[in-house]
């Protein structure tokens, strides 16, 4: 117990005492995957930065000025 209390005031969010089971283990491990990460969310295809839209499918980056296309080096650069 002063182990759970000590990891939960540390940040963790769930606990998983010893000796475990180790599909219990891994069940605990994908439950907080879940949470952290949706794996049903689409990829998004447009950034909009400084007033420009980068649309990472068409390789384009457009302002008021107009729209200009992408080599693949800028376009990688872009999306970092």
């Amino acid at each position: 117990p002063a182990d759970m209390v000590m990891s939960m005031q540390l940040g963790a969010d769930d606990f998983v005492q010893k000796p475990f089971h180790f599909d219990v283990f891994i069940a605990k491990v994908s439950a907080v995957l879940r949470r952290v990460h949706d794996y049903n969310a689409e990829p998004a295809t447009l950034k909009v930065w400084g007033g420009a839209t980068i649309d990472l499918e068409k390789n384009t980056v457009t302002n008021d000025h107009g729209e200009v296309e992408l080599t693949k080096n800028e376009l990688f650069i872009l999306k970092e």
